[in-house]
């Protein structure tokens, strides 16, 4: 179990489970059995008996609440639990905070801060529901309001790897680059320690039978100082310190293989979902230098531009990949028979980019007044893919054309 994972009371939940497990097995069993229906009932009640006891069922969910993979299905498990009144209101709090986390797997930071807020009103002293309830407003760019759940969360617990984290966060988010790279640095300096105390804590609520127990969590993760140090390559970077921020991130890369992956995801959710324009440019720029082959942090730097209207910069972003885009692929200098997936992928999303940079372009053109380039653009997109105008409208950016806003003002005008 991760640090963010949260869990109900464990020994409890443990007692419960076997003893309703033990119960419904060895009635199943005796049922079927007793009825002379052999193998075949045995094996239907093996497969579906269980769910005729709740409490069994109620225990499956909470698994899948606190441990679960899959984050749809987490998301499903801990309503259940959380919309249980004959749940506690610590537990049910809990539900609705693995269910916040899980939104946030899915890129669904609003519906995670209407989790956390839930999880508030059950349990106002939750350790770190006013935590994730600041990362995920930070997702969205409502560095305000962060700041204030921050605040909430520092009150509680000063010293937590999870509000030192969020500080440092707080602070890129402000503007204030070198703090947030100073704050960053003590946290992975003094990771041992914060370890330490989170598995002291852990220790003393399980004696306690206290609920929101992780029993494996554990901060001396490869993950954990990767992220870190990403945080740190991209403040450094903004602070115009490009050595450092280089130094940074290959120690990043070193302790963790999906680095990059993880850089490009944190610039696409801001592109689509961020209303801090600047924070989110300056993750997109980080990932544009240290994974300078991926043409899409380009695309969703161009994105939080339009979303920014800073439409000069959207076009050069846009633009700029249109130009890589159109360039001719070699296809004689890849051996098709033996090619590695990310050939593969890169033939197949080469046209898709290209589509994308050009509705992208085709909008900046519109709002620089440049309405029948703009417009060409989006048509040529259109062709060559037809979800780009898709893609941006799932981002809120389906700017409508400026032609049609003076032609609507015109026939407004009219008598």
């Amino acid at each position: 179990m991760q640090p963010h994972e949260e869990s109900p009371t464990q020994w409890r939940m443990l007692a419960k489970h076997l003893v309703g497990g033990a119960i419904a097995v060895a009635i199943g069993g005796a049922l079927a059995l007793g009825a002379g229906l052999g193998r075949g009932a045995v094996d239907a009640f093996a497969e579906h008996g269980l769910e005729l006891f709740p409490s069994v069922a109620r225990q499956r969910e909470w698994e899948m609440c606190v441990d679960g993979v899959d984050p749809q299905a987490k998301a499903v498990a801990c309503l259940a639990r959380a919309q249980d009144e004959a749940e506690s209101s610590a537990d049910r709090a809990t539900a609705y905070l693995n269910r916040g986390n899980a939104h946030m797997d899915l890129d669904d930071p609003s519906a995670a801060v209407n989790d956390y807020m839930r999880a508030l009103e059950l349990d106002q002293s939750h350790p770190s529901a006013n935590a994730r309830l600041a990362i995920a407003l930070l997702a969205l760019g409502d560095t305000e309001q962060a700041a204030v759940s921050l605040a909430r969360a520092t009150a509680r617990a000063p010293e937590s790897y999870l509000v030192l984290k969020v500080r440092g966060m707080l602070l890129f988010h402000e503007g204030r680059y070198a703090d947030a790279d100073a704050q960053f640095a003590w946290i992975v300096e003094n990771l041992a320690r914060l370890d330490a105390q989170m598995q002291t804590q852990r220790d003393r609520d399980i004696e306690a039978n206290r609920p929101f127990t992780p029993f494996n969590a554990t901060l001396l993760h490869p993950h954990t100082e990767a992220s870190l140090r990403l945080w740190r390559s991209i403040s450094l970077l903004a602070a115009g310190d490009a050595r450092g921020a280089a130094r940074q991130y290959r120690r990043a890369a070193q302790h963790w293989t999906h680095a990059d992956e993880e850089l490009l995801h944190w610039c696409a959710r801001g592109a689509y979902q961020s209303a801090n324009s600047e924070a989110t440019r300056l993750l997109c720029s980080g990932a544009m230098e240290f994974v300078p082959n991926d043409l899409r942090s380009r695309i969703h730097r161009g994105m939080a531009a339009l979303r920014g209207s800073d439409f000069p910069a959207a076009f050069a972003d846009f633009d700029a990949v249109v130009q890589r885009a159109q360039a001719p692929l070699d296809l004689r200098a890849i051996d098709l028979g033996e090619a590695e997936w990310n050939e593969v992928e890169h033939l197949i999303s080469h046209n898709s980019n290209l589509a994308l940079a050009l509705h992208g372009r085709g909008l900046a053109r519109q709002r620089l007044n440049q309405i029948q380039a703009g417009e060409a653009d989006i048509a040529q997109a259109s062709l060559q893919y037809p979800e780009a105008a898709a893609y941006f409208r799932n981002a809120g950016l389906s700017l409508p054309s400026l032609a049609a806003e003076l032609r609507g003002a015109q026939e407004d005008s009219e008598p």
